[in-house]
């Protein structure tokens, strides 16, 4: 498994870092969603 990763270790970093700026990016874009309540739609006539 050493060997292995130490022939790719570039992948491995650039996949790490990608899954930390995708994640990141998900947390802070539903934190902002959350963040912005809208009223309900009420229809009242059809």
């Amino acid at each position: 498994m050493r060997d292995w990763a130490a022939l790719h270790k570039k992948e491995l970093i650039f996949f790490i870092i990608l899954f930390i700026v995708a994640s990141l990016g998900f947390g802070l874009g539903y934190l902002a969603g959350r963040d912005a309540e809208r009223a309900p739609i009420i229809i009242e006539k059809q």
